[in-house]
């Protein structure tokens, strides 16, 4: 029987480290290949109820994870905007200093009461959602 020697002992933790260092590669390659699932989002959401929302003053709702801020218009519309800047994505306020309109505080965007884009630097207006009404409640559905 051959006693282990050196180089053996070395084969043998150098072949050990490749194999775990590989592991993790044929994991990412294995996920990279195969689909992911799918996401568990909903089309449309009950969000609220018309009496949660007087007119002129817009509430923040979630959708999904997403927040949406919905509103009742002078025309006696509901409307829904995503709350997320198009800038950088930060979280836009209802404000009612120099009128109503929608400010981001992150970086001084700002957004009139139909979602336009109006100062600063976001270069889209605000995303809109599809409002359905079923009696007293609200639906959004994403455009």
């Amino acid at each position: 029987m051959n006693e282990p020697n050196r180089r053996d002992f070395l084969k043998r933790a150098f072949a050990l480290w490749a194999l775990i260092s590989a592991v993790p590669v044929v994991g990412m390659l294995a996920q990279y290949l195969t689909p992911g699932k799918a996401a568990t989002t909903r089309e449309t959401v009950m969000v609220g109820k018309t009496d949660d929302i007087p007119a002129d003053t817009p509430k923040i709702f979630r959708f999904n994870k997403e927040p949406v801020v919905v509103l009742l218009n002078p025309a006696g519309q509901y409307k829904a905007f995503s709350a997320r800047c198009t800038h950088l994505g930060c979280v836009v306020q209802f404000q009612t200093e120099g009128g109503p309109h929608f400010g981001c505080n992150c970086h001084g965007s700002q957004f009139d009461m139909s979602g336009k884009n109006v100062a600063g630097p976001a270069p889209r207006p605000l995303a809109p959602f599809r409002v359905n009404l079923d009696g007293k409640s609200i639906y959004l559905t994403k455009v």
